[in-house]
């Protein structure tokens, strides 16, 4: 097998784009740039284009007939491409700039070819698709050796066109996927209504100044989108689009971040014709020889990961062989690299770094292989190494192996084995903290664990998110992407303080010791006070005493960074306590034990984040679990404590926040999460083994956030929701497990500036069912009974960062987080003097 190009296409699993890459020397998009000179010179939106393709055209002679307005030119236009029957263009995407005072220009292939209704040539960016009527066939350029197949359909559609998962990811990840994710040609040709994509929340159009390009006069109809400018160059005679100036919002950010100004992207439709003879030859394509035809295309990396490791023969420095089959009893690292290759250095510095750790176990093998050529000394190499300060064991490749099969890689490249011999690692380049991950991958590997499944998990749930944007956007009959001019949730504003009506509030004290106090956790103790533990900055956690003063600060050990802003706590079955660290969007939980030290951080894979955590005993064995929902299609995991994953459920979207029920009649607890699609939110709840079992929804609104807690002790959850209506008020909800409403109270909108949990289990009472304590944006906190009874609202006059209730003394307090300060409330007064619930 030839891997020739797995240094970039296997770097990182496929995920839709947010942003795109911007080199340093100039601006690129994923494929590769076309050796094609630029058709025509781009122009800013709105302006005259300058030179001989583009001429401004005399005003019209006064017997002209009227002019038509920007909506009829660009109605003209659809249908003249909807009515057409066939299309053909020698198109072009073209993205400039300017850099040190150089112009820099890239240009990607954009070519169409269409014969209706099944007859297609497509060459857009990396991705070649052709359909004879009979057959289709596509290839990625980045992706050699393989050679997609699939039946024709009768009609082609754009469902159709972007079917297998990899080429449609190569011909959407363009620069010009910001305004539509199909080239526009596709959009006019073939979308229901072309207008709904390609003037998706644009202001009114409007008529330019006509001009011309290669002789041929034009009508200009521009465009304000959220994403900017854009500009349709529409021939006046046959109403076919020869050129479009797109809106460069979205690359502006990150052009400026590297020196570049001055940003065009400009899609030439050279020789755009509707309704010419094409011949079908065209649409013809020949499988070269011996190249595999596949039913779908697959990352090269996929076919490597599980398979065993091919038996190479290295030999040390002293001329001793080494063969891989020798070693099947063994973990063993093959670090890949060469003296000319700079981007080593780092590489092997980590590796280095690791080996220091891992040398000590028997069962564990590191070889640095170099790839030099022959006449490349061995003292060549250890000065280098030297040079570089590293120290490993190193091996050469004389045979030439590894290039007879994988294709000369690029370096480096790190290869490690699972006892066995199977290739459980294959990553080229570096990684942030290699050395860590290095080392806990021989841990797990060493341990008889599989860590390659890791990597088709995340191809599977990158596939499931394309396809859920596909099938979205196919029955809006919307191609744009979901991260296009996202409308942003307004900030409350913070409402002077009011006293509450129904309840007396006596602050015991006021903590303003902690730089940014965030949410708190009570711990309660078999005898005395509670523990109040404060999260600080969201990287220590400070312990108050009854005082209010800091009694203890833990400064909290966070692998890359992670923030913590959520402390949850649980105690297992022996009496142990543990601490489970995590904020929405991170890379890594981290699990804490009694003393706040760090002895898990979970996944080391990346992934699209994680929303929330729990630790909970789901099997009811006294052995705690910890239960994690992530972003996108990722979905729920079950692991132990020392992150083994024990089970996923991935039918969910965007599953933002996991909450444990309580126990069964055998001890078991299931899962409610969050199920937050585009249009929707949802709560699924999950089995204690993760089987999906029901999905919670009310009829006319969309759920954003929950809490779940037994209120009242009878063995039950009390659910409450936050969720937005059509009119996008908000409410505060509460329903049932079989997701019935029980009762609601309208809230305010907007977003809180700093992550909180803004719904809490709480009492503000000696006696009785708890309250669900629910934290505003604007600074308002709700105490509402599980039987939807508003009990109190008052404004605190602050933006709240967290919020919880204890018992000291007797007393019921309540706890308040605010910007810089921390403060400690005595609660008077009797749950039956609220109002009754709605």
């Amino acid at each position: 097998m030839n891997t020739r190009t797995l240094d970039r296409s296997t770097a990182t699993l496929p995920l839709l784009v947010c942003g795109f890459l911007i080199l340093s020397l100039g601006i690129c998009g994923c494929g590769r740039p076309s050796d094609a000179p630029p058709s025509g010179p781009s122009t800013g939106a709105g302006q005259d284009s300058g030179g001989s393709a583009s001429e401004g055209l005399p005003p019209p002679a006064a017997a002209a007939a009227p002019r038509a307005t920007a909506e009829e030119v660009l109605q003209k236009m659809v249908q003249a491409y909807k009515g057409a029957q066939s299309y053909r263009d020698s198109g072009t995407l073209q993205l400039t700039g300017v850099q040190k005072g150089q112009e820099q220009k890239r240009v990607f292939p954009c070519e169409v070819a269409f014969e209706r209704p099944n007859k297609i040539r497509l060459l857009v960016d990396n991705g070649n698709l052709f359909c004879d009527g009979s057959q289709r066939f596509g290839f990625v350029r980045d992706l050699p050796g393989q050679i997609l197949r699939l039946p024709a359909p009768e009609q082609l559609s754009i469902e159709a066109i972007y079917a297998d998962f990899l080429l449609s990811t190569a011909m959407i990840q363009s620069p010009a996927q910001s305004f539509s994710w199909v080239p526009p040609q596709l959009v006019l040709l073939l979308a229901g209504d072309p207008l709904k994509t390609l003037l998706a929340g644009a202001q009114q159009a409007r008529l330019l100044e006509p001009a011309a390009i290669d002789g041929r006069a034009c009508q200009r109809v521009e465009i304000r989108t959220p994403i900017g400018p854009g500009v349709f160059w529409i021939d006046a005679a046959d109403s076919t689009l020869r050129r479009f100036e797109l809106p460069t919002g979205p690359l502006e950010h990150e052009a400026a971040a590297e020196g570049i100004e001055k940003i065009s992207m400009v899609l030439e439709l050279e020789d755009a014709q509707l309704n010419s003879s094409i011949a079908p030859q065209a649409f013809l394509f020949q499988v070269p020889e011996g190249v595999p035809i596949v039913a779908s295309l697959v990352l090269p990396i996929l076919q490597v990961l599980g398979q065993p490791c091919p038996d190479f023969q290295f030999s040390d420095l002293e001329g001793n062989s080494v063969a891989i089959a020798s070693l099947k009893e063994k973990v063993v690292v093959i670090q890949l690299w060469t003296t000319t290759s700079l981007p080593c250095r780092p590489v092997l510095q980590a590796v280095s770094k690791a080996y220091e750790t891992i040398k000590e176990h028997d069962d564990v093998v590191v070889m640095a292989v170099s790839l030099d050529p022959a006449n490349v000394q061995a003292l060549a190499l250890q000065s280098v190494l030297k040079d570089w300060q590293t120290d490993l064991p190193v091996y050469r490749d004389p045979a030439q192996s590894i290039a007879l099969h994988y294709g000369d890689p690029a370096v480096p490249l790190t290869i490690v084995l699972g006892k066995g011999g199977k290739v459980q690692i294959f990553q080229p380049g570096a990684l942030a903290q290699m050395d860590q991950l290095l080392i806990r991958t021989v841990d797990k590997l060493r341990a008889g664990e599989d860590v390659f499944a890791v990597s088709f998990e995340q191809f599977a749930a990158s596939k499931r998110q394309f396809e859920l944007m596909r099938q979205k956007c196919v029955a809006d009959d919307l191609y744009r992407l979901p991260v296009v001019a996202p409308q942003e949730i307004p900030r409350a504003q913070i409402l002077p303080r009011s006293e509450p009506e129904n309840l007396k509030m006596t602050r015991l004290w006021s903590c303003e010791q902690l730089e940014q106090p965030g949410n708190i956790t009570v711990v309660p103790r078999a005898e005395g006070s509670p523990r109040i533990l404060v999260l600080d900055n969201s990287a220590a956690v400070a312990e108050l005493g009854a005082d209010g003063r800091v009694a203890a600060t833990f400064p909290l050990k966070l692998e890359g960074s992670q923030p913590v802003t959520v402390l949850e706590t649980a105690v297992a079955g022996d009496g142990g306590r543990y601490f489970l660290g995590s904020a929405r969007g991170v890379q890594r939980i981290h699990l804490f034990d009694e003393t706040l030290q760090t002895i898990l951080a979970y996944p080391d894979s990346s992934h699209p984040g994680i929303g929330g955590g729990q630790l909970a005993d789901l099997d009811g064995d006294g052995t705690l679990e910890i239960v994690l929902g992530y972003f996108d299609v990722v979905g729920v995991q079950a692991v132990d404590l020392a992150g083994k994953r024990i089970w996923a459920e991935r039918s969910m979207v965007n599953a933002i926040h996991v909450a444990a029920l309580p126990r069964d009649a055998e001890g078991r607890r299931n899962v409610l999460a969050m199920n937050l699609e585009p249009d929707r939110g949802t709560l699924v709840e999950l089995d204690w083994q993760g089987k999906r079992l029901a999905e919670l929804a009310l009829p006319d609104c969309s759920i954003g956030w929950f809490a779940a807690d037994d209120l009242d002790g009878d063995g039950e959850p009390e659910i409450c929701v936050l969720a937005q209506l059509a009119s996008k008020e908000m409410i505060a909800a509460g329903i049932s497990k079989a997701g019935r409403e029980l009762w609601r109270h309208p809230i305010s909108q907007g977003v809180h500036h700093q992550q909180i949990e803004p719904v809490a289990a709480g009492n503000l009472f000696l006696e009785g069912p708890r309250q669900w304590l629910i934290a505003t944006a604007d600074g308002t906190i709700h105490a509402v009974g599980g039987d939807g009874r508003l009990i109190e609202s008052f404004a605190y006059g602050a933006e709240l960062t967290g919020m919880a209730t204890a018992r000291w003394d007797g007393k019921p307090v309540l706890l308040v987080s605010t910007p810089g300060k921390v403060e400690a409330w005595h609660v008077e007064g009797r749950p039956e003097t609220a109002p009754s619930a709605p």
